[in-house]
């Protein structure tokens, strides 16, 4: 094994070229963290600013002087021979009587290979370029190509078993995932819970809802519109005493939200605003990108979107839909812009289990598949007519408790998988790690 410097396997390679306005050309990224070459976009020479570029050939070995201590390199595949790069990234032909090609693209891999890089990188901490006299003056044991080839077959021997493991990890996260659709499937269908026969009959149940339904009407015109509703409804459910019922007739608010003017958003003001992306994982994130109305402009204009703690939210503008969140307590009220919608039951609904029904996502894949092909939004008189089985309050009680400590159960066991492929990840890294660090003590 002998000690050699890496500009003694590598060559920089500058194959400029000018672009034409009606050519068009392959352009080139390079992702951090040794994720490999990949094209970026295809564009005519009239769409890039930049007229003097690179050519990259395939079986280069091509790096981000900018990004390269972050694992931003790679060997260019052939789908992009003859592709474009600016000057912010190298290329370098590798010189083969040395290198096995395989093996160089084990050891750029490695953690080894990414100190180098850091070392010969200099400048600002967001700021660090790869200083290419510095990184070509670095040296390094490379072994013969004999014992190169030795070490490609314990590699791949060592990343098979890795890769059955990761494989195995991520069969078990969709099991995972499979058990927790599973139990809200279950819990929304009545079987997660024993139904109690002493819990409160269907016909008073309904009874209730109706007389709390009708007292919250808007108008007597909605009132007469809602009473025929209700009288056309027959108390029947393929769930034993559960009541099979429209969406709007246990909602006293089903609308959806207004957008202001952009120089009415704020960074810091009285009443939270929320988008759909504010909902992560079925919960508000409101600390991501958080954005605020003014009390003038949420009383004045915007009405219709305001939200209090536990109305519950759905994003009805995809894709994706069926993003849902209930809103939390920590401020009296809310705003929400248009495309998300609000479900507001009234007091005999829990919003706790309104909002299980919701996740569980059979109403919107069941509303989809009747609806326009490709339709990727939900209109409000879709959601009013939403179809809902709902068990007496009691046992809406049990359900959403019994889901809650089922989900944490999830949550730790979709953790613990998760902890497994990154302690995975890290031993193999690990393994590389030590490869060539053996080699240098050896040498030295």
């Amino acid at each position: 094994m002998q000690r050699i410097r890496i500009g003694q396997l590598l060559n920089r390679i500058k194959e400029s070229i000018v672009l034409v306005d009606d050519v068009s050309y392959k352009r080139v990224t390079i992702r951090t963290k040794n994720q490999g070459i990949a094209l970026r976009d295809v564009q005519p020479g009239v769409n890039i600013g930049t007229k003097k570029q690179f050519l990259v050939r395939k079986g280069q070995f091509l790096l981000s002087k900018i990004d390269a201590r972050n694992g931003a390199f790679g060997i260019v595949p052939e789908a992009l021979d003859e592709a474009i790069i600016t000057g912010n990234f190298w290329t370098f032909e590798v010189d083969e009587e040395l290198l096995n090609i395989e093996w160089f693209n084990i050891f750029v891999s490695s953690p080894y290979f990414i100190d180098i890089c850091s070392k010969a990188s200099s400048g600002t901490t967001n700021r660090q370029y790869l200083d290419e006299k510095n990184f070509l003056n670095f040296e390094f044991p490379l072994p013969n190509l004999n014992e190169q080839e030795d070490f490609i077959r314990w590699y791949k021997s060592i990343r098979h078993k890795f890769e059955i493991v990761l494989r195995e990890l991520a069969t078990q996260y969709k099991n995972a995932q499979r058990l927790r659709n599973s139990l809200l499937q279950e819990a929304i269908q009545g079987k997660l819970v024993l139904h109690d026969p002493n819990d409160e009959a269907v016909d008073i149940m309904l009874e209730k809802i109706k007389v709390e339904r009708l007292r919250l009407a808007q108008s007597e015109k909605e009132k007469q519109k809602l009473e025929g509703k209700f009288e056309e409804l027959v108390i029947q459910s393929e769930i034993e005493g559960w009541l099979k019922i429209k969406a709007e007739l246990i909602c006293d608010i089903i609308t959806k939200g207004t957008t202001p003017k952009a120089n009415e958003l704020l960074q810091i003001g009285d009443v939270p605003y929320l988008k759909v992306y504010n909902i992560v994982n079925n919960k508000i994130d409101f600390y991501y990108k958080p954005q605020f109305v003014s009390s003038e402009i949420h009383n004045k204009f915007l009405k219709r979107s305001r939200v209090y703690p536990n109305d519950v939210l759905m994003n009805i503008v995809g894709p994706p839909l069926g993003k849902v969140a209930i809103v939390p307590t920590d401020y009296p009220e809310w705003n929400i812009n248009q495309a998300l919608a609000i479900f507001r039951p009234v007091k005999y609904v829990m919003p706790q289990y309104l909002y299980l029904v919701l996740v569980e996502g059979k109403l919107i894949k069941d509303t989809q598949a009747v609806g326009t092909a490709g339709q990727d939004n939900l209109s409000l008189a879709q959601c009013r007519d939403f179809n809902i089985y709902i068990p007496p309050l009691n046992e809406q009680k049990r359900i959403v408790e019994k889901v809650n400590q089922l989900m944490i159960l999830c949550d730790e066991l979709e953790q613990n998988i998760e902890q497994s492929k990154q302690e995975t990840e890290k031993l193999m890294k690990a393994v590389l790690q030590e490869a060539f660090t053996v080699k240098e003590e050896v040498l030295s």
